[in-house]
């Protein structure tokens, strides 16, 4: 599961990086890059985890 998520956040990141050239969603993207390297090699799991959750709901509200 961690190999999976990690590799849809890569995939993601990257993807949207190509696409954004607006700097804050750019930044979103880097800091979403790379908790899912650290879930991708294993290392930091929790914090990793921790940083997706954080990412995502700053993603969220942000929107809006």
């Amino acid at each position: 599961m961690r190999l999976t998520t990690g590799v849809a956040l890569i995939a993601h990141g990257v993807t949207r990086l190509l696409a954004s050239p607006m700097i804050e969603p750019t930044i979103l993207l880097v800091l979403a890059i790379g908790p899912g390297l650290l879930l991708l090699a294993g290392l930091w799991t929790p914090i990793a985890g921790t940083l997706v959750v954080i990412i995502e709901v700053w993603t969220v509200f942000s929107r809006s």
